[in-house]
């Protein structure tokens, strides 16, 4: 039964559960934090009910905390996946940009489990936040692989059978990755249309495969500069909202395609018997701005704050929770503190807040403000994108001092952003009646809203503080290594 965290907090409270009996307190022995890339919460089962294409991460949700309003701290990934690892934002673990190299003394969640007496295993698969880039930072060379977590991967079914042989082992695993990333691939289309015919009624249209090539051979501009492209491609409205119908499918094949890896790890688990001894945190980056009217880049996600970029999924299923809606705000930094409690493993002080005691003590939820930025653009994807000019609107320089910010305190948004290249100004949405930031709200005669502005002005000027004194040496790959990362995850054509 899926409870409020009203209702879980409460039950909990009273030292019982809906069934009468107080939670089980087990300390997980098998941690496994699955971090994967560009994931639209709204369109995965957790999230909405009526989504039938993810059902392996709907199971999964009846036996987790839903988190109702999580938020990332960027739409790029070496910046959020250095949030998620490190439980700090940039202006604490000082990454601004990507592909950029965590400094050595930033402590990751994989040396906070290293040192509590954890064995370690990493598979970061994500070029943006691999271990190349110091994201396996704790974990041994032989714990490392650079591919993405599989089921069937020699290493992880030797680490469960280690943990049902030895009931004094513990087991710390961290896995990212990404197959739902632009250019969507709907590598697995053909079995998804067979389960799920009534998402694919546009496949059999004829101009479904001309579209989708079109849309291989033009991403990154079809992205950055839609008018420009479609007026050369001979684009005209109705191809282009066909277009937006082929993306739209292709992408929930791919979300098809991760609820079918995340499930066969999580039955292998199961099927070692390990489930009830292990924390298992299924959470994204970012997530991803496929068409809409107000979309800045649409079918994209870098430079943009926008609420589903921002606004990804974090399910927790952990021994001693139980299951139901968090309703509060959460953010990415505060993943490594809350999973390293529920692990009874400490941690030094960090910016995230420690949930643990809301979800299985039984006090109250904290309700922070989060905060997110933009980031400072890499030198290989401006001069690609430098004689765009819906891209140079918004951005018509490299400069820090351009990074966009925002904050979310409840159901309220507020960022400050230049539209034009020139002055910052504020504005403020409600997500509660405007889920898709349509309509601007801002007051400059309302005290409450300029209190927010001036705390998210005050943010951006943390963040420009650190930027400047940055120690850099060996941080940033060249940038021949950098665009040769870029341009494996398509940022560059």
């Amino acid at each position: 039964m899926n409870l409020s965290a009203r209702t879980i907090l409460a039950t909990l409270a009273a030292g019982t559960l809906a069934c009468g009996t107080s939670p089980e307190l087990v300390t997980p022995r098998l941690v496994l934090l699955y971090a994967t890339c560009t994931v639209n919460k709204h369109m995965l089962s957790p999230y909405d009910p009526e989504v039938v294409y993810t059902p392996n991460l709907g199971v999964f949700a009846e036996r987790s905390v839903v988190f109702e309003r999580h938020q990332t701290e960027a739409g790029q990934s070496s910046i959020a996946f250095a949030s998620i690892f490190s439980g700090m934002q940039s202006d604490g673990h000082g990454v601004f940009t990507m592909p950029q190299r965590i400094a050595p003394n930033v402590r990751l969640v994989t040396e906070v489990f290293r040192d509590a007496g954890w064995d370690v295993h990493s598979w970061l698969a994500h070029p943006m936040a691999s271990a190349r880039l110091r994201y396996a930072q704790g974990v041994p060379e032989a714990n490392r692989s650079s591919r993405m977590l599989s089921s069937d991967d020699p290493r992880f079914s030797s680490v469960l059978a280690r943990l049902v042989a030895d009931p004094a082992y513990l087991a710390f695993l961290v896995t990212n990755f990404t197959v739902t990333h632009g250019p969507y691939r709907g590598t697995l289309l053909a079995s998804f249309c067979e389960k799920f015919p009534g998402e694919c009624e546009v496949v059999v249209e004829p101009w479904f495969e001309p579209l989708r090539q079109i849309y291989y051979a033009n991403p990154i501009a079809l992205s950055y500069d839609l008018e420009t492209t479609a007026a050369r491609l001979d684009l005209g409205p109705d191809q282009i909202e066909q277009l937006a119908r082929v993306l739209e499918v292709l992408y929930k094949a791919d979300l098809f395609r991760l609820d079918h890896l995340f499930e066969r790890v999580v039955r292998a688990i199961d099927e070692a018997g390990l489930r009830g001894e292990t924390l298992i945190v299924f959470t994204a980056d970012h997530g991803e701005v496929l068409d809409r009217e107000s979309a800045i880049f649409p079918w994209w996600h870098s430079q943009m704050l926008a609420t589903e970029v921002l606004s990804v999924p974090l399910l927790v299923s952990a021994p001693g929770v139980s299951p139901g809606r968090y309703e509060n705000v959460t953010r990415s930094i505060d993943v490594l503190p809350t999973i390293a409690s529920l692990a009874g493993v400490p941690v030094h002080p960090i910016d995230g807040l420690n949930l643990a005691p809301a979800l299985r003590d039984g006090m109250k939820p904290p309700s922070p403000i989060a905060y997110s930025h933009t980031a400072v653009i890499p030198a290989p994807i401006y001069r690609k994108l430098a004689t765009t000019p819906r891209f140079l609107r918004y951005y018509p320089r490299v400069d820090p001092e351009l990074m966009w910010v925002s904050l979310r305190e409840a159901d309220r948004v507020v960022k400050l952003r230049s539209l034009d290249g020139g002055d910052f100004a504020p504005s403020v949405y409600d997500l509660a009646s405007d889920p898709w930031e349509a309509r601007d709200l801002f007051d400059p005669n309302d005290d409450d809203q300029l209190r927010l502005v001036a705390e998210l002005s005050a943010y951006k000027q943390r963040l420009l503080a650190t930027h400047r004194g940055a120690e850099l040496p060996d941080r940033d790959p060249s940038e021949d290594e950098q665009e040769l990362l870029l341009r494996s995850l398509g940022y560059i054509e």
